[in-house]
């Protein structure tokens, strides 16, 4: 039986980049450019394949708002 090629996970640097933007008050815009671009790169998920599957859950969330 043919395995799916294995995707690779997300890089712990992507934590670590958006760590590092957040404590050094990165703008909201750069923020949101930095999130689609770690999207886009697929280093916002991690991927297990060798657990067995289980539904997805929401392990953190994050909402900007617009200062005044």
């Amino acid at each position: 039986m043919p395995t799916e090629p294995r995707r690779p996970s997300a890089s712990p640097l992507a934590v670590d980049t958006l760590n590092r933007q957040l404590r050094s008050g990165i703008a909201d815009e750069a923020l949101a450019k930095l999130v689609i671009a770690l999207r886009d790169e697929d280093r916002l998920c991690l991927i297990h394949e060798e657990e067995e599957s289980q539904e997805p859950r929401i392990i953190c969330s994050m909402g900007l708002t617009e200062g005044n």
